[in-house]
């Protein structure tokens, strides 16, 4: 009993960190017109790509005939 135990505490413990490690908060499927990005304050914005992942407080911005 306790081996099952401590297996089922192994794999919630590894699949808890695989989960945190590759979460993503967006992926940009379809891109049109001028789409950037940038992952902090005060830097420049660089040029998005589709199919680019973006993790929580990255900013999006789009141009007037952009959307994404």
């Amino acid at each position: 009993m306790k081996k099952i135990f401590l297996i089922i505490l192994v794999n919630v413990c590894f699949f808890m960190f695989v989960s945190t490690v590759y979460a993503a908060a967006g992926k940009i499927a379809k891109l049109s017109g001028e789409v950037s990005w940038r992952d902090k304050a005060n830097v420049p914005y660089k040029k998005a790509k589709e199919g680019m992942d973006f993790e929580a407080g990255c900013w999006i911005k789009t141009g007037k005939d952009g959307w994404a």
